[in-house]
Protein backbone atom coordinates (compact mmCIF):
# COMPACT_ATOMS: atom_id res chain seq x y z
CA UNK A 1 0.00 0.00 0.00
CA UNK A 2 2.44 2.74 -0.92
CA UNK A 3 0.50 5.49 -3.04
CA UNK A 4 3.09 7.93 -3.38
CA UNK A 5 6.51 8.57 -1.92
CA UNK A 6 8.71 12.13 -2.17
CA UNK A 7 12.02 12.51 -4.45
CA UNK A 8 13.06 12.95 -1.13
CA UNK A 9 12.01 10.06 0.52
CA UNK A 10 13.61 8.04 -2.33
CA UNK A 11 16.23 9.62 -2.30
CA UNK A 12 17.13 9.08 1.53
CA UNK A 13 16.09 5.18 0.74
CA UNK A 14 18.66 4.76 -2.03
CA UNK A 15 21.12 5.80 0.42
CA UNK A 16 20.72 3.09 2.80
CA UNK A 17 20.25 0.50 -0.21
CA UNK A 18 23.89 1.88 -1.83
CA UNK A 19 25.32 1.25 1.76
CA UNK A 20 23.80 -2.67 2.06
CA UNK A 21 24.71 -2.87 -2.00
CA UNK A 22 28.56 -1.91 -1.39
CA UNK A 23 28.77 -4.01 1.76
CA UNK A 24 27.53 -6.89 -0.49
CA UNK A 25 29.33 -6.39 -3.45
CA UNK A 26 32.85 -6.48 -1.47
CA UNK A 27 32.07 -9.04 1.16
CA UNK A 28 34.77 -12.14 1.19
CA UNK A 29 33.53 -14.53 -0.71
CA UNK A 30 36.27 -17.62 0.97
CA UNK A 31 33.93 -18.19 3.98
CA UNK A 32 30.95 -19.88 1.76
CA UNK A 33 33.09 -21.51 -0.73
CA UNK A 34 35.21 -22.82 -2.20
CA UNK A 35 32.79 -22.38 -5.47
CA UNK A 36 32.94 -25.05 -7.91
CA UNK A 37 30.95 -23.81 -10.60
CA UNK A 38 29.88 -20.45 -11.88
CA UNK A 39 28.25 -19.13 -14.51
CA UNK A 40 29.16 -15.37 -15.59
CA UNK A 41 26.86 -13.36 -17.87
CA UNK A 42 26.58 -9.57 -19.09
CA UNK A 43 23.19 -8.12 -18.91
CA UNK A 44 22.18 -5.00 -20.99
CA UNK A 45 19.83 -2.41 -19.50
CA UNK A 46 19.12 0.94 -19.55
CA UNK A 47 20.38 3.41 -17.11
CA UNK A 48 19.80 6.95 -15.78
CA UNK A 49 22.64 9.34 -15.39
CA UNK A 50 23.12 12.98 -15.63
CA UNK A 51 19.79 13.51 -16.34
CA UNK A 52 19.48 11.01 -19.51
CA UNK A 53 18.61 7.35 -19.94
CA UNK A 54 22.01 5.48 -21.20
CA UNK A 55 23.01 1.82 -21.80
CA UNK A 56 24.69 -0.05 -19.43
CA UNK A 57 26.55 -3.21 -18.86
CA UNK A 58 25.63 -5.14 -15.71
CA UNK A 59 28.45 -7.96 -15.32
CA UNK A 60 27.21 -10.83 -12.80
CA UNK A 61 28.89 -14.21 -11.89
CA UNK A 62 27.07 -17.05 -9.78
CA UNK A 63 28.88 -19.54 -8.20
CA UNK A 64 28.01 -23.05 -6.45
CA UNK A 65 29.70 -24.90 -3.81
CA UNK A 66 30.30 -28.22 -2.81
CA UNK A 67 26.93 -28.20 -0.73
CA UNK A 68 25.35 -27.16 -3.98
CA UNK A 69 24.52 -23.92 -2.37
CA UNK A 70 24.05 -21.35 -5.35
CA UNK A 71 25.02 -17.66 -4.90
CA UNK A 72 25.48 -14.22 -6.48
CA UNK A 73 29.20 -13.91 -6.31
CA UNK A 74 29.20 -10.77 -7.71
CA UNK A 75 27.92 -7.55 -10.10
CA UNK A 76 29.46 -4.46 -11.50
CA UNK A 77 28.18 -1.98 -14.10
CA UNK A 78 30.11 -0.88 -16.80
CA UNK A 79 29.84 1.19 -19.71
CA UNK A 80 30.50 -1.87 -22.14
CA UNK A 81 31.30 -5.67 -21.93
CA UNK A 82 34.80 -5.25 -23.02
CA UNK A 83 37.64 -7.39 -22.21
CA UNK A 84 39.40 -5.04 -19.69
CA UNK A 85 35.73 -4.65 -17.89
CA UNK A 86 35.98 -8.70 -17.62
CA UNK A 87 39.70 -8.77 -16.37
CA UNK A 88 38.63 -6.31 -13.71
CA UNK A 89 35.69 -7.60 -12.33
CA UNK A 90 37.42 -11.42 -12.42
CA UNK A 91 40.37 -9.83 -10.52
CA UNK A 92 38.23 -8.24 -7.42
CA UNK A 93 36.34 -12.03 -7.56
CA UNK A 94 39.58 -14.11 -6.51
CA UNK A 95 40.98 -10.99 -4.44
CA UNK A 96 37.84 -11.24 -2.46
CA UNK A 97 38.55 -15.23 -2.10
CA UNK A 98 36.94 -16.78 -5.25
CA UNK A 99 38.78 -20.12 -5.56
CA UNK A 100 38.39 -23.75 -6.23
CA UNK A 101 36.55 -22.96 -9.14
CA UNK A 102 36.28 -26.40 -11.70
CA UNK A 103 33.95 -24.78 -14.04
CA UNK A 104 33.24 -21.51 -16.17
CA UNK A 105 29.75 -21.54 -18.56
CA UNK A 106 29.00 -18.05 -20.12
CA UNK A 107 28.56 -16.66 -23.64
CA UNK A 108 31.30 -16.84 -25.71
CA UNK A 109 32.07 -13.46 -25.80
CA UNK A 110 36.28 -13.28 -26.19
CA UNK A 111 37.47 -10.63 -23.57
CA UNK A 112 35.26 -13.23 -20.84
CA UNK A 113 36.60 -16.26 -21.95
CA UNK A 114 40.48 -14.63 -21.76
CA UNK A 115 39.47 -13.04 -18.19
CA UNK A 116 38.23 -16.46 -16.85
CA UNK A 117 41.51 -18.40 -18.20
CA UNK A 118 43.65 -15.32 -16.86
CA UNK A 119 41.85 -15.32 -13.11
CA UNK A 120 41.00 -18.87 -13.17
CA UNK A 121 43.71 -21.15 -13.76
CA UNK A 122 42.78 -25.14 -14.16
CA UNK A 123 39.17 -23.89 -14.25
CA UNK A 124 37.40 -25.36 -17.73
CA UNK A 125 35.55 -23.17 -19.69
CA UNK A 126 32.12 -24.26 -21.17
CA UNK A 127 30.05 -22.74 -23.24
CA UNK A 128 26.40 -21.77 -22.05
CA UNK A 129 24.19 -24.10 -23.56
CA UNK A 130 21.12 -21.18 -23.54
CA UNK A 131 23.46 -18.96 -25.64
CA UNK A 132 24.76 -21.87 -27.97
CA UNK A 133 20.86 -22.20 -28.90
CA UNK A 134 20.17 -18.68 -28.95
CA UNK A 135 22.84 -18.38 -31.92
CA UNK A 136 22.19 -21.53 -33.95
CA UNK A 137 18.08 -20.40 -33.90
CA UNK A 138 19.57 -17.22 -34.84
CA UNK A 139 21.11 -18.35 -37.89
CA UNK A 140 17.96 -21.11 -38.80
CA UNK A 141 14.73 -20.65 -40.49
CA UNK A 142 12.28 -21.16 -37.45
CA UNK A 143 10.80 -24.14 -39.26
CA UNK A 144 13.98 -25.99 -38.50
CA UNK A 145 14.12 -25.18 -34.82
Amino acid sequence: GINSLSKSQVSRMAVDLDEHVEQFRHRPLDAAGPFTFVSADALTMKVREGGRVINAVVLLAIGVNGDGHREVLGMRVATSETGAAWNSFFADLVARGLGGVRLVTSDAHAGLVEAIAAHLPGASWQRCRTHYAANLMSICPKGMW
